[in-house]
This record gives structure tokens, sequence and C-alpha cells, in this order.
């Protein structure tokens, strides 16, 4: 929620970005992460609560996701993005390959913020907006070539803002002890119900 970044956890390769109130935006600007996901890190989900600026047909786009250490253009990557006539796509550009898959997704607000995820396999990529599935790619080439997180824009004016943005390794299997609850005297344990939302293919 300040006004500074923290230099241990991110760069800024490009022109500087605006952090004003714990958001961050990329006016003709950008910002990575310090730390990269490698092949042994997969599966990974890549996820924040993005706001993409309608650019009004100018000359200029939007990235969030993986891509190289030094420019997100060409593969390797893993992105939503943006174009110029306010579409939003899926991307992921795969090692070897010759261009890279693409998915418009529509119904976009660009006047909200929204929860934007990707979850990265060795064989797929799958796209969420809102919590919503909007798209699974699949992947014959795993991305095993380090990746690092990008939030980038092209275009003076064109400030598309993150309030948050992280990359989640979750484990597949774990245990959570949970603080104590105290009744106020001696009781016995009636029925015991989790109140929590599970990603598909998760179980408590």
């Amino acid at each position: 929620d300040g006004a500074t970044l923290d230099t241990g956890l991110w760069i800024e390769p490009t022109e500087p970005v605006a952090i004003a109130d714990g958001f961050v935006t990329v006016p003709a600007s950008s910002i990575r992460s310090v730390a990269s996901v490698g092949a042994a890190d997969l599966p990974v989900a890549v996820e924040g609560r993005i706001r993409f600026v309608d650019p009004g047909g100018a000359s200029g786009w939007a990235d969030f996701g993986l891509g190289k250490p030094d420019a997100i253009p060409g593969a390797p990557n893993v992105l939503f993005i943006t174009d110029a006539m306010a579409n939003v796509y899926a991307n992921d550009y795969q090692p070897g390959a010759s261009a890279p898959q693409r998915t418009q997704i529509t119904g976009f607000d660009w006047t909200a913020f929204h929860n934007v995820r990707f979850e990265l396999y060795t064989e797929r990529v799958d796209y969420y907006v809102d919590g919503a599935l909007e798209v699974s790619h699949s992947l014959d080439t795993p991305m095993t070539t380090p990746l690092y997180l990008w939030f980038l824009g092209t275009l003076q004016g064109y400030e598309s803002t993150a309030d948050w943005m992280r990359v989640a390794r979750y484990p597949t299997s774990d245990q959570y002890t949970s603080c104590p609850v105290d009744a106020g005297g001696a009781t016995n344990w009636g029925i015991l119900a989790s109140q929590g939302d599970l990603p598909s293919g998760t179980s408590i």
C-alpha cells in the first residue's frame, strides 16, 4: 500500500512505473519480478487484480503474465494481452513454435478491475477471468525456460493498473492446523463443515 517499489522483488526494465496508494500503473513502462518460474516449479498459478484500459484505437497494448527476463515478445511466454482494437486475448507462445496460440476473451469490462489468472501446467494452460474458466490451451512443448512475472504497457496515457499480482505455487497435498477455537466451556463436537471455495479438481 505504499508509494515505492520493493527492489528486492521487482525491477523496472524500461521506464519507471507509477505507484500510488498501493496501485501500480504502467504508462509506457513495465515491471517484472526478480524471481523466476522454471520447469521444477510447475504447476503454478499466475494471478492479479488488473484493470486494462481501452486504447481507443491508439497503437498500444498491455500484457500481464510470464515472459523472458529481457522482453515479453517472442517465445516463450504465457500472457493476458490486449490490442489497439480493444480486444483481450489468452496468449501463449511455446518454445520453437512459429506463432503463439491466441484466443479472444469476450465481454471484458474495460472500466473495472478483474481478477485474471492462468494456471500453467507442463501440458496445458487454463485461463480464468473473475473465477470463470475462459479457455484452455494445450502445450506441445513445456515452458521449461525460466520465466518472469511481467506487467507492461506500451503507450503513454494507456494506463493499465494492477492492485496486486503474484505467482502462486500450490502443493498437490498439504495440511492446515487451525488456531484454537474456545467454546467457553466443555462441549462435544457437532457437525464440522468447510466454508471455503475449492478450485476445480481439489478437495478437503
